[in-house]
């Protein structure tokens, strides 16, 4: 039976696979390899100018992507204890919805609400939080009546 650990590191790699693909082609593209074959191909004639090696190649990563990338979520995720990742997970996307957007590394990757609205939707289908009660926070001070009262 899959861990929490694992069923995140699972949903967060399918959630995420369209960005991985996007940002792998265009570092692919700027290597000098890849461009050189891609003028090679192209003058031959064999195929369009908008055909990329890349663009060929990247259907084939998807299964590198899952093989190297669901361990090491996972293992980022090995101090936190398996019962709390639903929750921490579910929070952390609630967070984001609330704002509208998710940005990281400074900006250079955003995750719009659409996209959110797709992750919570993986994680109520493979991840779901059990209900739990909620404790309130008091913070203002009870009314006399009511704090510490002792009936007899």
């Amino acid at each position: 039976m899959a861990t929490n650990r694992q069923i995140l590191a699972a949903v967060l790699v399918k959630w995420a696979q369209p960005a991985i693909g996007q940002l792998a082609s265009g570092k692919f593209a700027s290597l000098p390899f890849f461009e050189a074959a891609n003028n090679k191909v192209r003058s031959l004639g064999w195929v369009s100018p908008s055909w990329s090696l890349e663009a060929e190649l990247m259907p084939m990563a998807g299964g590198l992507v899952k093989a190297v990338a669901e361990p090491a979520i996972a293992s980022m995720l090995d101090k936190v204890p398996d019962e709390l990742i639903p929750q921490m997970a579910h929070g952390i996307v609630d967070a984001a919805l609330e704002k509208g957007s998710l940005t990281l590394l400074e900006g250079r990757i955003e995750f719009e609400k659409e996209d959110l609205e797709e992750l919570k939707r993986y994680l109520n289908y493979n991840l779901p939080v059990t209900a739990k009660e909620n404790y309130t926070v008091i913070t203002d001070s009870p009314a006399p009546s009511d704090a510490g009262a002792v009936v007899e």
